[in-house]
């Protein structure tokens, strides 16, 4: 069963950190990729945590490493944003997509980027990521933007994750015309 604003018993499980709990439903066949949007899935909320173990255990279980829900994007974004290094590592073996781009989420470098996450951005570099990748993004008034790692360390502030970008070779690549 789904509710939104609280989402499925596992994903309340996985946020509440509920180990035990988590093991018993997924044994009882609770599907590791349903989610909620606004509330993700248990992946989403395991990797956000940072709760290695738990993410270990959903993948395990065959949880979709790249399951994503606009709104909360995917496991290895909410990694990302959150500077969960060893999660956003752990998802990157597992075959997360450095690039994957979630709609009103943008990517794992963008998130990184706007929280001046340096030592993941280098993880996410080392694993493929594009450094220059520019995406729509909605603002909240409706309107719409082009956004890069690059712009979104400028827009925040984070000065070093500037630095770190343009050494190597990062640039801000919106259309012609934007």
């Amino acid at each position: 069963m789904r509710f939104s604003g609280d989402g499925t018993a596992l994903t309340a499980a996985a946020r509440n950190g509920e180990q035990e709990a988590v093991r018993i439903l997924l044994a009882a066949g609770a599907d590791p990729d349903l989610g909620v949007r606004g509330d993700g899935n248990p992946l989403i909320t395991a990797a956000a945590r940072g709760d290695r173990e738990m993410v270990e255990m959903l993948l395990s279980y065959g949880a979709d490493v790249n399951e994503a829900y606009s709104g909360d994007g995917n496991a290895l974004i909410a990694a990302a944003l959150r500077g969960r290094v060893d999660v956003v590592d752990l998802l990157l073996e597992a075959g997360a997509d450095p690039d994957a781009y979630v709609r009103g989420d943008e990517t794992p470098l963008i998130n990184a980027a706007q929280r001046g996450h340096v030592d993941v951005a280098e993880r996410l570099a080392e694993a493929g990521a594009d450094l220059s990748l520019t995406v729509l993004a909605n603002i909240r008034d409706g309107r719409e933007e082009y956004r890069s790692p690059l712009s979104e360390a400028r827009r925040n502030g984070h000065r070093d994750m500037v630095r770190w970008l343009e050494a190597n070779g990062a640039t801000h690549q919106a259309p012609t015309g934007r």
